[in-house]
């Protein structure tokens, strides 16, 4: 399932970076804004933010990627870490759950882009990002940022991309951005397609809306839809769901229904055989797998299928 790609008016620039164009008309960096997974963020909420989270919460996006200035590189989550002492003086490294496919989605982009994946940094002082990819925090962590907030109350996996060395490049170049990353936008937007999805129904196939869903060993978890849909970008392997589809105040009596299944790549093989699962150059998307998990007093059964569709070059 693929959700509409929107354009997003926050930004992710260097601190240092200081200009009138980061912050509203009331002064705020929208960008600072969010609610914040490891620290409260007391900076008052604009109205701005609060469209964006409502957004977020009434259409559950699948994949999301927010497009910036000022850098080469691919960032992904957390852009902050927890508050512990080392972390007031050296920036290291905030991993997600998620971490395996978030750094595949940055290498999806970065390796597809005309030069990101090179590596150059942008000045002779200025950072080199190992294949053009980077953890957000690692580089320098903030608070109050949507990625982040997107990935834990959203339920999106969302990356943010830095595009151009130059903050905020002539109209005249745009063309020439548009060459450099339209490969790397579509083969992104395809990665929505990997994973699995499904429903979740009762035992008289009605949808359950609000059911907590996790994969096991994974505890960031995502809810279903009013329409009982889930679905989750995983890379291949054997996994298993965990499926709450009760109301929220019974969770924590009722049993968790458990299904296992195996992802794998997609049907299509490259000429030495080998499957296309990958996220370089010479690489493609991998095709779904598709768990209808029903949920009854007397009924509890999967059913696998893939679907004969993918997105690759």
């Amino acid at each position: 399932m693929l959700n509409a790609q929107w354009p997003n008016p926050l930004s992710r620039s260097h601190p240092n970076v200081r200009l009138l164009f980061r912050y509203n008309a009331r002064g705020y960096d929208l960008n600072r804004n969010f609610p914040d997974y490891f620290r409260e963020n007391q900076v008052l909420r604009q109205v701005e933010t609060l469209a964006v989270q409502d957004w977020i919460q009434n259409h559950k996006f699948v994949l999301s990627a927010n497009l910036h200035g000022g850098a080469l590189v691919a960032s992904y989550p957390f852009d902050n870490n927890p508050n512990t002492i080392l972390n007031q003086f050296v920036s290291s490294a905030s991993l997600t759950p998620d971490d395996d496919v978030f750094r595949h989605l940055a290498q999806v982009y970065s390796f597809n882009h005309g030069s990101m994946y090179l590596a150059v940094p942008c000045s002779p002082l200025g950072t080199k990002f190992v294949n053009g990819t980077t953890n957000g925090a690692e580089w320098y962590p903030l608070t109050g940022g949507m990625q982040d907030y997107n990935y834990i109350w959203g339920s999106c996996m969302e990356i943010t991309l830095e595009l151009s060395c130059c903050k905020y490049p002539p109209t005249n170049q745009l063309p020439k951005f548009w060459e450099e990353n339209v490969k790397s936008l579509l083969l992104f937007i395809g990665e929505a397609h990997r994973g699995v999805r499904g429903f979740v129904t009762d035992e008289f196939g009605n949808p359950v809306e609000g059911a907590i869903l996790k994969i096991k060993g994974r505890e960031i978890g995502f809810q279903t839809t009013k329409f009982g849909e889930y679905w989750r970008i995983l890379l291949p392997g054997v996994y298993k769901i965990e499926v709450s589809p009760y109301p929220r105040h019974l969770v924590d009596t009722l049993p968790l229904i458990i299904v296992s299944f195996f992802l794998g790549c997609g049907r299509r093989i490259r000429s030495n055989g080998s499957p296309v699962c990958g996220h370089r150059r010479d690489s493609d998307s991998t095709e779904p797998d598709a768990v209808q998990i029903y949920s009854g007093k007397s009924t509890r059964a999967s059913e696998h299928y893939g679907q004969p569709w993918s997105i690759g070059r």
